[in-house]
Parts: C-alpha cells; structure tokens; sequence
C-alpha cells in the first residue's frame, strides 16, 4: 500500500490515540436522524431540477479515495418530498451512486425512482481509483444514458420518465442512512436538457458560464454557491473546500468509522453472509438497536466494522483537517 492511500487508515488509528476518552461519549450520541453525522453538501430540491421528457442531465467530477466511506456511497442524490425505496408509489428520486460491491466495485449507477418504480443502469468502468472522473447521467424521455469521462458507458430505453423533486432535498456526497462518499466533489451541474455526449466532454473540463438549459451550476470554489439561480448548497457537519479538479471542490470526508447510530435488528439475513443484523448484515432496512446475535457475527454496542471505535464521530473536524494535510503533504514529497 502506498504512503499516500496509508492516509485514512494512519490518520483514523492516531486520532483514536490522542483522544480515548471519547469512546463513552459517542455511544449516547443522537440516534434519531443518523445522516447528521455523515458530511456531505445540501440544498433544497426545486421544479427546475425534475426530470421529465423535456430532457435532464446531471453532472459533475469525482474522486473516490479508498480507504473510507461507506457502502454503495452517494455522489449526487435528488429526491421529492417523501424519501424511501423501491416500491413506494410516492418516492421520487434520481442519482448517481458508486457500487461497492466485490462483483461490480467502482462501477457507477445512474438510477431513477419514478412513483416508486426503480430504473438503474451501470457503467461499464469504474472509478474506485484515488483518480478523479467525470460522470453523467442523462435522460431524453425515451433513454437513460450514463457517462465516465465524457465517454457513453451504457445506455437503457425507457420512456415516459416523469420525476417530481421539487420540495424535497438535494445531497452531494451522501445519499440516505449511512451512504456518505469519501473524496471530493468538484463542478456539479444540473440541465434541463438531455445533453449530448460530445457536449459533455466538451465542457466538462473547463469551468463555464451559465446558458441555456443550465439550471443549477456548482463550481464549489471555496463555498456551495450556486451560479444559477442563488440556491447555496450548505454543508452538513463539516465540508471544507481546497485544491480539486478545475479550481477548488468539496472534500467529503467520511472514513470507515462507523458512528453509533441504530443499526438493524429484523432477523432476517438480508444479504446472505449468514449474519441477521447490522452492522454486517448491510442488507437490513429496520433501523432498531444494535443486537448482531446470528450466524456468529455478535458485535457489541459501539464498535463497528474494521475494529475501530465509534468515538471517532466525535472528532470528525479534527480527521478532515488531517486527511486535507497529510495528502497535501504526501502529494509535495512526489512532486
């Protein structure tokens, strides 16, 4: 392993050093809303961001740090008012999501929740590398398109796609219960047509002026201002912003620590690895408690996957500040 991808793991296991008197605090933190101690980016969805016939497209840059983050993380996530999954009639949602599974790890999905109705298309390349890419997704009304730098990955016909936001909430770098990125965002863009693929590379390597169709524009240059129509994007916890792919972007900083929110207690083995709750059961959907008590995986209150402790939620800032210069630092040396 390089010096470079040694960061999260060196910086989480000196942080648990320097403050072992956290470990009793976190396991009383809140429980109630467990996305409040992931970081990500945040603003409200609105009528211009739906996506329908007229045309849609999302996009933006990606760096996906591995060491960290959590599974199937979210890179872009727009939903409307009701939040949920597949099956529920009034859930409306449209997003990109990084696939941490063994058998597709990396790969991008580009999908879209319509009344409840999931559509999901998959790149054929992935981006689970240290290295940034660009993705898009795009929709005409008739096909679903995805993109991995600037270049058509896979392609899915489907028509009649009408996907209502507006009045719900948009997220970068996170995406629902416990699926925050880890890396850095840089350029979101939002479109109220279904741009074309030599458009899309066109302008996805430089920063540019808004025009026509463009109804959201992130450049994330040291604050989550949008250049379109003045709807900021707030960081939730901590998200500072530094050297990224064109100018500055969002470091979304979420290790492999995870906090002490409830975990699933359905008792049902959900993804078949012979374990019936969370957290090795990341199949579970029934946030209860944290019990863990088939197929040998018993896990006590407080302590997560990889061995580390929960405390480490507490010291979020601390962690961010440290992966942000102990990258630069290791990047300086290579140079």
């Amino acid at each position: 392993m390089s010096r470079r991808k040694m960061i999260p793991y060196v910086v989480s296991v000196a942080l648990v050093a320097l403050m072992p008197a956290a470990t009793a605090a976190a396991t009383s933190a809140p429980t109630s809303a467990p996305e409040i101690l992931k970081n990500y980016l945040q603003a409200p969805a609105i009528a211009s961001y739906n996506a329908g016939s007229s045309g849609f497209t999302v996009e933006c840059w990606a760096q996906v740090w591995k060491g960290g983050g959590d599974a199937d993380p979210g890179i872009i996530r727009c939903r409307g008012p009701v939040d949920g999954g597949c099956g529920n009639t009034s859930v409306e949602v449209w997003e990109l999501w990084m696939s941490t599974n063994l058998s597709s790890l990396g790969t991008v999905y580009w999908s879209i929740v319509d009344s409840g109705v999931c559509r999901e298309l998959q790149s054929t390349s992935g981006i689970y590398d240290d290295a940034y890419h660009h993705v898009a997704g795009t929709y005409d009304g008739a096909t679903m398109r995805i993109y991995i730098d600037g270049v058509l990955s896979n392609s899915l016909s489907v028509s009649g796609l009408n996907v209502q936001v507006a009045g719900g909430e948009v997220r970068v770098g996170n995406s629902s219960y416990a699926k925050g990125l880890h890396g850095q965002i840089d350029e979101v863009r939002i479109w109220s047509v279904a741009r074309t693929q030599s458009q899309i590379a066109a302008d996805m390597t430089t920063e540019i002026a808004p025009g026509a169709g463009l109804v959201a524009y992130w450049q994330l240059n040291g604050n989550g201002t949008d250049l379109v129509d003045a709807n900021t994007l707030v960081p939730i916890g901590t998200v500072p912003f530094d050297e990224g792919r064109l100018n500055q972007a969002a470091y979304i900083i979420n290790p492999f620590i995870l906090p002490p929110y409830p975990d699933c207690s359905d008792g049902v083995d959900n993804d078949g690895d012979g374990c019936a709750d969370f957290p090795f059961d990341l199949g579970c959907s029934s946030p209860v408690d944290y019990s863990e008590e088939a197929g040998g995986c018993a896990s006590p209150p407080g302590v997560p996957l990889m061995g580390f402790p929960a405390s480490l939620v507490l010291v979020g800032p601390l962690m961010v500040l440290a992966v942000i210069f102990l990258r630069k630092k290791m990047a300086a040396r290579s140079s």
